[in-house]
C-alpha cells in the first residue's frame, strides 16, 4: 500500500542523550536480522532507510525500548535526553 516509490529516504539521526547508546537498524533487535550499531552522546549522523525500515534505540541487552517506522516523510529522529526515547522530526 506504497503511494509512490519506496527508494531511500536520508535520515538524520541526532542523539540528545549523555552517554553512548546502543542503535538497531532492522525489524527486532532482540532476535531479527539487521544491524547493531551505536551512536555516541551529543552527535549527528545520517543514515539511508528504506520506507517501513525500523529503527530502535535498545538497551545493553538489546531490548527495544523504542521504535520509529520510517516513511517517506521522515526526515529526522532525535535520541531523546532519557536516552530511551526517539522523537521523530
Amino acid at each position: 500500500s506504497s503511494g509512490g516509490s519506496s527508494g531511500p529516504v536520508s535520515v538524520t539521526i541526532r542523539s540528545s542523550c549523555s552517554k553512548t547508546v546502543k542503535v538497531f537498524y532492522g525489524s527486532n533487535p532482540k532476535f531479527g536480522s539487521g544491524t547493531q550499531s551505536s551512536i555516541s552522546s551529543n552527535s549527528v549522523q545520517s543514515h539511508s532507510f528504506r520506507v517501513g525500515d525500523m529503527f530502535w534505540v535498545t538497551d545493553e541487552s538489546s531490548n527495544g525500548l523504542d521504535s520509529v517506522t520510517v516513511s517517506e516523510r521522515t526526515r529526522g529522529i532525535e535520541i531523546s535526553g532519557s536516552c530511551s526515547q526517539l522523537n521523530e522530526r
